[in-house]
């Protein structure tokens, strides 16, 4: 079927409440059989069409999803000027967040995770080819932007508790931070989980900048290990390490674990002083944050924290300032 859509006013349809005067037409060729994405045979394009709110507008001639079902692996795809989504193997969407949680119970058993009676399993790869990203930003978040090109890509299988993501992006930028070269990888495996997120250089409006800034993480039986770092080794401003590390565990009710957080001494460099941070502990749950002994120093200069906040009236988190 055609659709030719000469007018739609999704503000006032309560479907777009930040841009009350945006406005959509398009003229649409379908030819496909099923009722969701899951299902979905054919295709579906966009011959000609835009989008326009206060901030500019969009063209969306020649945006197409097509998919081919009926084999052992399905395929599916979305093309775009912006960017285009391939996905091959067997998905089941409305069951993709199960699949995420399922995941990452493997390795944090303590995260409650319901186990659903019917839920089919996710296993497929998928690959975001981004092309060019400046309109989409300027009409929808001004002020915003990410240089292209770069790609996404990874695995889920749900079977597995299988999650992976990897890839680059140039950078991003707004009116007051620039992040250049950023590096997303993670190693899935049996017992545990990888990951390394990196990015190049961080660059701050004030003229602070962070380079190299790494955060390791490897997830294991209920224990997230963080490695926080980041400098030049030739230039020490701004530089330091952070050795975290987190053990859940399940509460008698709620559906949220009880965490308990070790921080290791720290020492951070910050322009020509050097900062020193006493080694803490922290516990977390669902109704209150504790903090024991945090004391971030130099020389006699220091921050303390030290208490408890939650929803229980009583409790009392201090802050002293020298």
């Amino acid at each position: 079927f055609r659709l030719d859509l000469k007018k739609a006013l999704p503000g006032m349809l309560n479907l777009s409440k930040h841009y009350p005067d945006s406005e959509l037409a398009f003229l649409m060729n379908a030819k496909f059989s099923g009722d969701k994405l899951d299902n979905l045979a054919g295709s579906i394009l966009v011959e000609k069409g835009f989008y326009k709110n206060q901030n500019g507008d969009i063209d969306l001639e020649g945006l197409e999803l097509r998919s081919i079902t009926g084999s052992p692996v399905k395929y599916l795809s979305f093309t775009s000027d912006f960017f285009d989504v391939e996905i091959n193997g067997n998905y089941y969407f409305q069951n993709i967040v199960n699949a995420l949680k399922k995941s990452l119970n493997n390795y944090i058993p303590a995260i409650n995770y319901e186990i659903l009676a019917e839920a089919k399993e996710n296993k497929f790869g998928y690959q975001l080819d981004v092309k060019n990203l400046d309109d989409l930003l300027t009409v929808f978040v001004p002020g915003y932007k990410i240089e292209t090109p770069f790609l996404l890509y990874g695995v889920v299988d749900s079977e597995n508790s299988f999650f992976e993501l990897k890839g680059s992006i140039p950078g991003m930028s707004s009116e007051n931070l620039f992040i250049k070269n950023i590096f997303i990888g993670n190693s899935p495996g049996q017992d545990s989980y990888a990951s390394r997120l990196r990015f190049g250089e961080i660059l701050f409006k004030n003229g602070m900048h962070l380079e190299n800034l790494t955060v390791d993480s490897k997830i294991s039986d209920n224990v997230i290990n963080n490695q926080i770092s980041w400098g030049d080794t030739l230039n020490m401003s701004y530089s330091g390490e952070i050795l975290t590390k987190a053990v859940f565990s399940k509460m008698d009710s709620g559906l949220y674990p009880h965490i308990d957080l070790q921080w290791e001494p720290t020492t951070i460099h910050i322009a020509d002083s050097i900062w020193n941070i006493n080694p803490f502990t922290a516990t977390i749950d669902s109704s209150s944050i504790e903090i024991n002994h945090l004391k971030f120093f130099s020389g006699s200069q220091n921050i303390d924290i030290n208490g408890k906040i939650g929803k229980d009236l009583s409790d009392i988190l201090t802050l002293h300032l020298n």
